[in-house]
């Protein structure tokens, strides 16, 4: 666990290298690069090569007849000697960019004071938060923190109306930043032979899987993302005894539950990414992970089962009154395990309602068209 100590040296480096060394990085590359801005630049800090959230929009880049230029890098496991190396030679580029795509906090790019020509484009690797994220937790950003880990961007895209003041508060943006044009990712999941694949890929490596019921339990982390934690493996191995040979039950953590778990009860039992999962579930189990909106593209039932509700809601906070966004929620195990045969019944005989309603509420903008939208939005 990191310690607040530790934690708090982390803040404090992390502002000397916004503040100070990538400003100076970044006006000694535009004295090196002082020409027109005409890079497409797609970049993030946790993957090594194009993350999901960005996939869409770079292929459809590349379809434009634009050869982008990709900065992946994943400072998680890398150091922090050679983390800040990279963001140093970063600096080159963004002084070269016309646009720079992300979908995740990148400190690179929120620390120098940019040229008017370029454009940062947060395109975000969620649908829409439910938990308070960003300036609204401490838990991402503490109160001492100077300056603003989102700064410079020239647009960030929301999965609907709803988002727009939650996201522009959270991340301290001015009026008209956010947009809710769609969010690019969720293109993939109204795609008809993505799917397919997905489900093949799925069923090669899990032919045990056929015929059965598929329930996936797919929460986020708890406490801060360099030092997480997971819940609820216990009470989905007893839910697999439970349910019996017709239904299999899928456990996937978040990416940061993952990395840190020494323990093999405490990890995911399948490799397959969870978004690839999603075409082939037959009924979600999450907490407070948005997961659940991706989830809405594929008119699917899901559960919302928050055991630590209270302390969670006192800890952290919601955006939304979590009580209210579906009555398929319980904090009881017990209770979860009459529920998920109740709830996947409905759905099979035609029951929709909770389904179609937060669609519309949280999803709206997400209709597999979202890249294109926002494309053209930024050339109109």
């Amino acid at each position: 666990m990191l310690s607040k100590f530790a934690f708090f040296l982390r803040s404090v480096t992390k502002m000397a290298i916004q503040n100070l060394v990538l400003p100076t990085a970044y006006r000694m590359a535009l004295k090196r690069h002082p020409g027109e801005k005409t890079l497409y630049v797609f970049a993030d800090a946790h993957h090594t090569k194009v993350p999901f959230s960005l996939k869409a929009m770079y292929d459809y880049t590349c379809k434009q007849g634009i050869t982008p230029v990709c900065h992946f890098f994943d400072y998680t496991h890398e150091g922090s000697g050679k983390s800040l190396r990279h963001a140093i030679s970063f600096m080159d580029v963004l002084a070269q960019a016309k646009y720079v795509f992300i979908c995740d906090t990148f400190l690179p790019v929120s620390s120098p004071k940019l040229h008017l020509e370029t454009k940062v484009v947060q395109l975000c690797h969620f649908s829409g938060p439910f938990k308070k994220i960003g300036y609204a937790t401490t838990d991402d950003v503490p109160a001492y923190y100077k300056s603003n880990v989102f700064r410079n961007y020239s647009l960030v895209t929301a999965s609907s109306d709803v988002y727009v003041p939650l996201l522009q508060d959270a991340m301290r943006q001015p009026t008209g930043v956010v947009q809710p044009l769609g969010v690019s990712r969720s293109d993939v999941f109204f795609d008809e032979e993505w799917v397919q694949n997905s489900r093949e890929e799925f069923f090669r490596c899990y032919p045990q899987a056929e015929g059965k019921k598929i329930l996936l339990w797919a929460p986020t982390f708890r406490g801060k993302a360099a030092a997480p934690n997971a819940l609820g493996n216990a009470e989905m191995a007893q839910l697999q005894e439970k349910l019996g040979e017709d239904w299999l039950v899928l456990i996937k953590h978040h990416p940061h539950d993952d990395a840190v778990a020494t323990d093999p009860r405490y990890r995911s039992n399948c490799d397959i990414s969870t978004e690839k999962l999603l075409p082939v579930v037959d009924l979600l189990i999450t907490d407070y992970s948005t997961v659940v909106l991706d989830y809405l593209a594929f008119d699917k039932p899901f559960i919302l089962y928050a055991p630590d509700l209270e302390e969670y809601e006192a800890k952290r906070g919601f955006f939304v009154e979590y009580r209210q966004i579906t009555k398929n929620f319980t904090q009881d195990a017990t209770q979860l395990e009459t529920m998920i045969p109740a709830v996947y019944r409905q759905w099979s005989e035609g029951e929709t309602e909770e389904i179609n309603r937060c669609k519309k509420i949280f999803t709206s903008a997400c209709d597999g068209k979202a890249t294109e939208r926002i494309f053209a939005y930024l050339h109109k």
